[in-house]
């Protein structure tokens, strides 16, 4: 629920998932789906897209945000 409620678009997941053979694929948020059904639960859908090699436009993430880093583009003083 907290993962839920706390993630945003442009956030970067880990995922893994043993029936494709996936394991340990950064992926980026790009959309975010929720529904309140009976019982109450919420269910939460991520619209998702592999990250690719470069992370140009996440700015505000903490660990992949790219402006504080020496090789950004669009770094700011």
């Amino acid at each position: 629920m907290l993962q839920a409620l706390t993630r945003e678009i442009g956030d970067v997941l880990t995922v893994s998932e043993t029936l494709t053979g996936i394991t340990a694929v950064d992926v980026v948020i790009q959309g975010i789906a929720m529904e309140v059904t009976e019982g109450p639960w919420v269910v939460t859908r991520y619209l998702v897209a592999p990250r690719g090699p470069s992370a140009l436009f996440l700015f505000d993430d903490p660990v992949y945000g790219v402006l504080d880093s020496a090789e950004a583009r669009l770094a700011y003083a």
